[in-house]
């Protein structure tokens, strides 16, 4: 896979149907949390839970990330959107950016962000969507970290 690559997850098919998500701008609140776990190990067909990453997410694995440059379940997402056109619906959202913290001590390094709904206050219930490569190992300590999604959006859904 190559840096900058975003997979959704099966369940996202199957969660669209049952209605569990509002992408509309004023609808849920969408999250995008680091996790330690390589791009590679974290499987397409996890049960896509923020629970089943939580535990790998970098604040909760090193303290020394639980700055105010980043905190523990990552970062909302703003200006979200989802409109129609010919068809074609498409979730977008501003960029994601973590400012550089130099005097983070921490080793613990990031390799997979995974973006999720945090509309109920259980992580076992906040579902989520996709899983995107970092092309890590990075560290906040050496540079900003900034997740620019495609011009065309996060993401698209067909009809």
């Amino acid at each position: 896979m190559a840096r900058g690559d975003l997979v959704l997850f099966e369940e996202f098919a199957n969660q669209i149907g049952g209605g569990l998500h509002n992408f509309e701008s004023g609808g849920h609140t969408f999250k995008v949390a680091m996790i330690t776990t390589p791009y590679a190990s974290v499987a397409v067909g996890a049960t896509a839970v923020w629970a089943t990453f939580e535990a790998n997410s970098v604040a909760q694995v090193a303290s020394g990330w639980s700055t105010a440059n980043y905190v523990a379940d990552g970062a909302a997402l703003t200006s979200q959107s989802y409109d129609e056109a010919s068809g074609t619906a498409t979730f977008d959202a501003s960029s994601v950016t973590w400012s550089q913290d130099a005097s983070l001590s921490s080793s613990i390094n990031a390799y997979t962000a995974i973006l999720f709904n945090t509309n109920t206050s259980s992580a076992s219930t906040q579902y989520a969507i996709c899983k995107i490569d970092l092309g890590g190992p990075i560290h906040l300590k050496d540079g900003d970290i900034t997740i620019s999604w495609n011009a065309s959006g996060i993401f698209t859904v067909a009809v």
